[in-house]
């Protein structure tokens, strides 16, 4: 620091980012402020693209045959038959280019399974055009396991 020793004194004791640890700088505060307005100004138009992409990715899905959990919340989340079903369809849907989350135990019961897939806001219409089109490439009962004398979902 530069400065008379009073004054260095009453900026290291008075100076809230020098007592805690937890304070905000002037930057910080002034860039949260920033956020918060673009927010205030974009959070209709971009709430609006959000959910439009999200119910073009269920109707998708629909089309395709997943089954689908409701959604409050722009998330698809497919149900899956096992956790087995579950990795399998998650692989699928990355060999094809889109990246899902998929739940297992311990994060659910004992033998179910749920692959979720969230569409942001910004994505463009073209590249949405091209997640939508390489769902095609993922076959809904991938990974099913033996029932009977076929497989569930066998040449779906």
């Amino acid at each position: 620091m530069a400065g008379k020793r009073p004054l260095i004194e009453a900026l290291r004791y008075g100076c809230p980012g020098l007592i805690y640890s937890t304070a905000l700088t002037p930057a910080c505060a002034a860039g949260i402020l920033r956020a918060l307005d673009i927010l205030t100004r974009e959070f209709g138009v971009l709430g609006s693209a959000m959910w439009q992409n999200h119910r073009r990715l269920r109707e998708k899905l629909e089309s395709r045959g997943f089954d689908l959990h409701p959604a409050a919340a722009p998330i698809a989340a497919i149900r899956c038959l096992s956790p087995a079903h579950t990795i399998a369809l998650a692989k699928a849907f990355w060999d094809a280019g889109i990246l899902t989350t998929p739940f297992v135990p311990p994060s659910l019961p004992p033998g179910q399974g749920v692959l979720r897939l969230i569409v942001g806001a910004k994505l463009s219409g073209p590249a949405l055009g091209e997640a939508l089109s390489a769902v095609e490439g993922v076959r809904p009962g991938l990974g099913q396991p033996v029932v009977g004398e076929g497989m569930v979902g066998a040449g779906t």
